[in-house]
């Protein structure tokens, strides 16, 4: 992934050495149960944080020999991905959900792919890690449209619940057994597990009830937007333009590269792009770096407009992948005869940002 450098200092939080300890003496506890032989990363368990009340879904990677890890899908965005990543087929759906995903990570890497941040923390504690591949716990944290980044002692805290919670959940789903049962629970259902306790003394502990899939708030859904209208002198401006060749096809997307910027943020955050192409030529009509979604609206419109002074009208088709800037763009352009089509297929974009893509990257 390529960087931009900046001025902006990244901060990587300060967690104490009691929390370090606790945290990677459960990484180590789960990594010895192996518990990837025995369940597919389809296979789900939560807990409800003591706390906060907020919900993870946890997944077991590494039933494919490649990443072996512990994943905490939490907050509106999580439960969204855990909910949808396994109803997409479209590879494009499912690369914008991993860029607007919430989770925690407990990653078991080698050696040579820790940060010296890592290695740090592990000659803190002196702890001896067997000379064995994908050995080493890495936690990382996960938020929308950001480079996953170093936890902080919050995080390091609900990935220690959820480790422990894993091995709950594998001494009691982990046999032939259990594992039966977990496949007949209905469907979108899994166990829940809550710290619990009463008034005999005996410490709390996590017990679970099958409960149904918590439903992320459809409010802040990205799909769920509310269309941005028009300022009455845009409205004008488009209202005047002529109708250009109706069988013109616009093709509108925004996407991820794989390049990051560290401006304004204490992590770094991924790189967006608005593409316009025209569909048959498969010239770029529009491209511009976006700096946060809330300017995804203002961005598409004045694309739009230098598109339309570019071309000499508007054109007589406006093909979208998302939901999102179909919102934005669909009450206006029905107003001025423009169809909006949302589909998958949008060829000719796609060949462009595959280039767009690789230039990144080499760079």
């Amino acid at each position: 992934m390529t960087q931009r450098k900046s001025n902006t200092t990244l901060t990587v939080p300060s967690v104490k050495l009691e929390i370090w300890q606790q945290l990677y003496a459960a990484a180590f506890e789960f990594r010895s149960m192996e518990m990837w032989k025995t369940f597919s990363e389809s296979e789900h368990f939560g807990f409800v944080h003591p706390d906060t009340g907020e919900y993870y879904i946890g997944s077991i990677l590494g039933e494919l020999g490649e990443v072996f890890a512990l994943i905490l899908y939490h907050g509106d965005e999580g439960l969204r991905f855990c909910r949808s990543a396994m109803e997409l087929s479209c590879e494009e759906g499912r690369n914008y959900l991993a860029f607007n995903m919430r989770c925690l990570m407990c990653d078991f890497v080698n050696k040579t792919n820790l940060h010296k941040e890592d290695k740090q923390v592990l000659e803190s504690l002196q702890v001896a890690v067997p000379r064995k591949r994908h050995m080493y716990p890495q936690f990382r944290a996960h938020r929308p449209a950001f480079v996953p980044w170093f936890v902080d002692s919050g995080e390091a805290e609900a990935l220690r619940m959820g480790l422990v919670v894993a091995a709950k959940f594998c001494a009691e789903y982990g046999s032939e057994e259990g594992i039966g049962s977990y496949q007949h629970l209905p469907i979108s259902h899994l166990p829940i597990y809550r710290l619990t306790g009463d008034d005999s003394g005996k410490p709390a502990s996590w017990t679970a009830e099958i409960e149904p899939l918590p439903v992320p708030s459809e409010a802040e859904a990205p799909d769920v937007l509310t269309a941005i209208p028009l300022d009455q002198v845009r409205q004008a401006y488009l209202k005047s333009a002529r109708l250009g060749q109706r069988d013109a096809v616009l093709q509108i997307d925004a996407f991820y590269l794989p390049s990051s910027v560290n401006e304004g943020f204490d992590r770094p955050r991924y790189v967006r792009v608005l593409l316009g192409v025209d569909a048959a030529s498969g010239m770029v009509l529009y491209t511009n770096i976006l700096s946060g979604d809330e300017d995804l609206g203002k961005e598409i419109w004045e694309g739009i407009f230098k598109i339309v002074q570019t071309a000499g009208g508007l054109p007589g088709v406006i093909q979208v992948r998302s939901a999102e800037i179909m919102g934005i763009v669909t009450p206006a352009m029905e107003e001025l005869l423009v169809e909006v089509v949302r589909t998958e297929n949008l060829d000719t974009l796609d060949e462009v940002k595959a280039s767009l893509t690789s230039h990144m990257s080499r760079s």
